[in-house]
């Protein structure tokens, strides 16, 4: 069999390519997969980019077998504005007894 492995060329870093499922959608009759077992699932996403010269479309994964995949909002991908900084720079003066 070919490998189908799409490889990331987005400049972006990437999570570690793993698609949050909601476990009931995944489960055979009563019975849940367990680490290590394949499984059949439909994806729901947007286009983010097309590169026409490797011929892919990569898509940001938005719904799993018709449920939403939880979104990582916890801004680890953005950087800290100056009044961030600014305002982590006097909590810490004040926690050392410098203000």
């Amino acid at each position: 069999m070919p490998d189908t492995t799409i490889p990331n060329t987005n400049d972006e870093e990437t999570s570690d390519g793993l698609i949050p499922v909601d476990l009931n959608s995944l489960k055979v009759g009563r019975v849940a997969p367990s680490d290590g077992d394949t499984v059949t699932f439909t994806v729901e996403g947007s286009v983010d980019h097309v590169d026409e010269q490797e011929g892919y479309a990569y898509v940001k994964p938005e719904k799993a077998n018709g449920k939403d995949i939880p979104q990582d909002d916890s801004g680890n991908n953005s950087e800290p504005t100056e009044d961030d900084l600014q305002s982590k720079a006097e909590q810490m003066d004040q926690q050392g007894n410098y203000s």
